[in-house]
């Protein structure tokens, strides 16, 4: 069992006492197991849809994804699974029992854009999510997003996921022409806080 937020429609909120450059521990309840996870950065939260009561019935999904962002483009995969399909998303995806957190990243990257010459950089944020009613459960959705960049250069990409892969494929994309509306909410999230920290650079 997963304790959720309760009647609250969608919102992006930070947890409450927690600010960057702090270490905040993230606390989850699953199967009336409490599990602490030491994390530095910002940790946020948002829910899609009501969760009316703590869920008897609930999925904790796990994800590490990586930002590559060059020159205000960042590079996207257009994703047709998942609880927000149809939408710009990071290359990542789910870990596999008992894999290392790094060797996850770059075997998802490596499987859904062709990549093999990845440096994975410094770790951004841990961005929570509550989908109600997903596939008939409620959906805990923790993503670990990492930056990233390619270390050969390449433009050229080739995926093997093709059903998770949509139509318009694997692009790097100009931040500035990217909305909510257009982005998965943990690549949106991931990206503006990115863009904030160049900022204070």
């Amino acid at each position: 069992m997963v304790q959720a937020v309760t009647n609250r429609s969608l919102k992006q909120c930070k947890h409450q006492g927690r600010s960057p450059g702090t270490n905040p521990s993230l606390i989850v309840i699953y199967a009336g197991i409490g599990v602490k996870v030491k994390l530095r950065g910002m940790t946020r939260c948002y829910v899609k849809g009501k969760v009316n009561s703590v869920e008897s019935e609930a999925r904790l999904r796990i994800s590490v994804m990586g930002l590559f962002i060059e020159s205000g483009t960042v590079l996207m995969i257009h994703k047709m699974t998942g609880p927000e399909p149809d939408c710009w998303d990071l290359p990542g995806g789910g870990l596999q029992p008992g894999e290392p957190i790094l060797q996850a990243l770059k075997r998802e990257i490596r499987e859904e854009t062709g990549l093999i010459n990845v440096r994975v950089g410094r770790f951004l944020t841990v961005v929570e999510g509550f989908f109600p009613n997903w596939r008939g459960k409620l959906l805990h959705s923790l993503s670990i997003i990492y930056n990233c960049s390619v270390e050969d250069g390449s433009l050229v990409y080739t995926t093997g996921d093709h059903g998770e892969v949509g139509a318009k494929g694997i692009q790097w994309l100009s931040i500035a022409e990217l909305t909510p509306e257009l982005c998965s909410t943990r690549s949106w999230e991931a990206m503006q806080l990115a863009l904030s920290n160049l900022q204070k650079d």
